[in-house]
């Protein structure tokens, strides 16, 4: 159909950068949660791309095996979530191991259901900029391209050549983790407060923009952040939780602890 979008997923980035920024905050590293993809990228099928893990050097074997496991119950949970395939790569042996055909696999998926007409609008998850000729590619073909990557880890070449560009911090990061780890360690609010009953703690910065710590009277911690589109704030009972959130949302937190 002319209007729909289609997810094509880098799935080494989210396995890299999902537990590096969710461990922060659930205080264990989390399941990605295989039904979620759908609904966090608007798309009507959703395409993942990976292959089974490489062994670490000096790894124990049986500590592999469980990394391995933990892979396998992930691809399943894929391939049974509705519009959603998985698209495995292969792993080469040698004296080292490493993952081939992951990246050709998706470029070619990508450009072939564009060819066909298949879609009109791509999310595309990853930071590489070896990814870059594929989204110049599909904008030539006059697609909108969505780049979803790592806040951190993310090309800036790439970003810039995509139509958009979702930056992918805790929230986003959130979203796509298990249900019921989600319900245990919920995100603080997203809701102002009365400025005016508020006392002011600190000033100081979130990811280098204006921000202020302030206390309501009920004993609940916020933080405004001054963003380039106007002032977002978050509320949250605990300040050490609260200050965690903006320093893995949106970057280091300067003068406010």
């Amino acid at each position: 159909m002319a209007d729909e979008t289609y997810a094509f997923i880098d799935g080494g980035h989210l396995r890299h950068n999902h537990p590096r920024v969710a461990r922060d905050w659930f205080g264990v590293e989390p399941s990605l949660n295989p039904n979620c993809f759908r609904n966090v990228f608007h798309a009507s099928k959703v395409f993942y791309y990976d292959s089974l893990p490489e062994p670490e050097k000096g790894e124990n074997p049986d500590d592999y095996q469980r990394r391995v496991s933990r892979q396998e119950e992930l691809f399943r949970g894929l391939k049974r979530a509705y519009g959603t395939h998985v698209r495995e790569g292969i792993l080469v042996g040698g004296k080292k191991t490493s993952q081939k055909q992951v990246d050709i696999l998706l470029a070619v998926d990508a450009m072939t259901h564009a060819v066909r007409g298949n879609m009109k609008n791509v999310a595309l998850v990853t930071g590489d900029q070896d990814f870059k000729p594929l989204v110049e590619a599909l904008v030539g073909l006059g697609l909108h391209v969505h780049l979803w990557g790592d806040l951190q880890h993310t090309s800036n070449d790439l970003a810039d050549a995509a139509d958009v560009y979702v930056p992918m911090s805790l929230t986003i990061y959130h979203s796509m983790t298990d249900e019921a780890e989600k319900k245990r360690v919920p995100l603080p609010r997203a809701a102002a407060v009365s400025r005016d009953d508020c006392k002011l703690i600190r000033e100081g910065t979130v990811g280098g923009m204006p921000a202020e710590l302030l206390l309501s009277p009920s004993e609940a911690w916020a933080v405004v952040i001054r963003l380039p589109a106007g002032e977002v704030w978050y509320t949250h009972r605990e300040n050490p939780r609260l200050l965690k959130f903006c320093e893995l949302e949106y970057g280091p937190v300067v003068g406010l602890k």
